[in-house]
């Protein structure tokens, strides 16, 4: 009995162990699940586990919910509403691709992910699709990217920005790889994509710094050669230079300018740079705006040297007729013989008229500046204005001449319409000044009709002008010799009267042997 007692007991002592080792392994259990139902359903991601509906050739053709955690039920439904249903009858979506992602991940056992935008809760998820450890089932995880999806759309706007602004400013960001010594560029600019000839235009391309070097104008080379030396040396903090490239427009090619700003961006542990990073902006727009203004200033300050001359010649051509003048008109008051009247009175008529031209120069010089002369048009016989205009300067020389002034008829009789004023002011400044510049031979004037033009020539036989000062005679307050009378601007002033009537003006001239000046005017010849 004894034996029995203590066999009972035991037993009942092994029992108890037993019992409480299989309770202790239902406690952990329980709190393993908790702990991981706990973990399942507060993750911040959906998860769903579903079953897989095949077709009757073995493909996926659609998927029914087998377990979803809180988070799902967070975002789409209860799960009540989802265990035990088919994904097409609570996402009626095409189901086409997400069966072929599924199949996938099935029969080659590997994880597929994909985007996936819920639209009603604007969420941007990443669908992760996973084979289950049970047969027949798959996993799907949801991660909420919409932060990031945001994030990159925000980058990608900004991107897109800076990338339209450096267009249309024309820079070119560049990044030099000093020991691979290449230079990383966007050869879509005009300039730049030229320079690297032989490349895909699309693309951002690495070329040797010796390509792009080569391209760079010899003049320039070195300079920009020992700025860039200096940066690396660590002479310089930054460079910022301008260089003439070699480019190539419609299979000609020329120089553009190009401003160059590069710095240290990354340095080794020793402190020697590994790389530069600049920009290229193309100047040459800028550089022609340069080149034209510096030409103006020069212009202008030519223009304000001649207009002080011009100012300094003419008090002095204005004083010369009026001492004249005055000074005659005194001696003429004092003296009673005819003869010496008649030539005080011829001298004081000279200088009269004289004076009278300065005077209605300068003032036509002021109406062509406010845009203020007029014109008039009328019917004029040209034979007429030049024996006019003959006998008028044959008058004014003084008797026995060593100049003979001839006007060649070549017409009977022969009108135009035109401004008869302005055609004579034109006419007599270039007589005026064949006279003075002409000391003997002869002044030589007449006309021809070319086709719708008219053709006015006058020709003498003075000294003739140097070449390298024809291109000056029609600027205003320019004189072919300073000694001679008057102020400079009967040939500007002829200029601006021949182009306004739509004609040309210019001179022929051979040094020793005389001058040719010339006009055109356009006009009907009347029958």
């Amino acid at each position: 009995m004894l034996l029995l007692l203590l066999a009972f007991i035991g037993i009942q002592q092994w029992r108890i162990r037993m019992m409480y080792r299989v309770e202790s392994a239902r406690q952990r259990e329980s709190e393993s699940l908790a702990k991981y139902s706990n973990l399942f359903n507060a993750m911040p991601i959906v998860y769903i586990q579903m079953k897989v509906i095949y077709d009757e050739n073995g493909n996926p053709a659609d998927a029914l919910y087998c377990d979803v955690n809180s988070r799902y039920e967070r975002i789409f439904i209860p799960r009540e509403q989802a265990i035990g249903r088919r994904v097409s009858e609570l996402f009626p979506f095409p189901m086409t691709e997400f069966m072929r992602l599924i199949k996938i991940a099935q029969t080659e056992n590997r994880t597929i992910t994909y985007p996936y935008y819920y639209e009603p809760r604007d969420i941007f998820y990443e669908v992760v699709i996973s084979r289950s450890y049970l047969e027949e089932h798959i996993d799907i995880f949801c991660l909420d990217g919409t932060a990031l999806y945001k994030t990159q759309q925000k980058l990608d706007s900004i991107n897109h920005k800076l990338a339209m602004a450096l267009d249309v400013a024309d820079i070119v960001p560049w990044k030099w790889d000093l020991r691979k010594g290449s230079i990383l560029c966007d050869v879509n600019k005009s300039v730049h994509g030229q320079m690297l000839a032989g490349t895909n235009a699309d693309q951002q391309l690495e070329v040797p710094s010796e390509s792009y070097f080569a391209k760079i104008h010899k003049e320039d080379r070195e300079r920009v050669r020992r700025a860039y030396d200096d940066l690396i040396a660590g002479r310089k903090d930054k460079v910022r230079e301008e260089y003439r490239v070699a480019s190539d427009a419609g299979g000609r090619w020329h120089l553009d300018w190009v401003e160059a700003q590069a710095t240290v961006d990354q340095r080794d542990d020793d402190g020697r740079p590994l790389n530069l990073i600049g920009s290229s902006l193309v100047i040459t727009p800028r550089k022609r705006l340069e080149q034209d203004l510096r030409s103006a200033r020069d212009r202008a300050e030519e223009s304000n040297r001649l207009k002080s001359a011009f100012l300094a010649n003419m008090s002095h051509e204005i004083r010369t007729p009026l001492n004249a003048i005055v000074g005659f008109s005194s001696i003429l008051a004092e003296t009673d013989e005819e003869q010496e009247k008649r030539e005080y009175i011829s001298i004081i008529e000279n200088n009269n008229a004289l004076l009278l031209q300065l005077i209605g120069d300068i003032l036509d010089l002021s109406k062509i500046e406010a845009g203020t002369l007029g014109y008039e048009y009328t019917d004029v016989e040209l034979n007429a204005v030049m024996e006019e205009l003959q006998g008028g300067f044959r008058m004014r020389q003084p008797e026995n001449s060593p100049v003979r002034i001839t006007f060649h008829r070549k017409y009977p009789v022969r009108y135009i319409r035109t401004d008869r004023k302005r055609l004579i002011q034109v006419i007599a400044n270039l007589l005026s000044n064949a006279v003075k510049f002409t000391s003997e031979g002869s002044v030589d004037f007449g006309f021809e009709i070319r086709g719708g033009e008219l053709y006015v020539y006058v020709a003498d036989t003075g000294a003739g002008i140097p070449e390298e000062h024809r291109g000056q005679l029609f600027q205003r307050f320019v004189k072919a010799g300073s000694f001679r009378q008057g102020i400079g601007i009967g040939l500007a002033i002829s200029k601006s009267i021949v182009e306004t009537m739509g004609g040309r003006i210019g001179v022929e001239s051979r040094p020793g042997k005389g001058s040719t000046f010339w006009f055109t005017l356009p006009c009907k010849p009347e029958q």
